[in-house]
């Protein structure tokens, strides 16, 4: 099981299982704009770094408009256009398995169960 999930990681989690259904394709402004509606504010550095984090962690598979898997020395992708983001089943476990609340209609991640 991979280490406990941020809150900003949690919302992306909860976007693309529930909100999404297990994948959503946007360009980097829609995903900002989608994410902040349950994360509140961080930096695009932050954002980049939790979806790295949780491809790195098999929880998301990220693909570009092509359906081409992203390479970790591309960090270009997530600003060229449109990418996919998936939840893994290893993902889809971790996710049912996540314990939140919200503060202020924001998620913050309580636990892994």
């Amino acid at each position: 099981m991979p280490r406990q999930c941020t809150d900003l990681e949690g919302a992306i989690l909860f976007l693309v299982g529930f909100v999404f259904g297990g994948s959503h394709v946007e360009d980097w402004i829609g995903w900002q704009a989608e994410v902040r509606r349950f994360a509140g504010q961080f930096t695009r550095r932050d954002l980049q770094c939790a979806f790295e984090n949780l491809a790195a962690e098999a929880l998301l598979d990220l693909t570009d408009h092509r359906n081409q898997p992203f390479r970790r020395d591309q960090r270009s992708h997530f600003f060229a256009g449109l990418f996919r983001a998936t939840l893994t089943l290893e993902g889809a476990y971790y996710f049912y398995c996540l314990r939140v609340t919200t503060v202020g209609g924001k998620i913050h991640v309580v636990a892994a169960a």
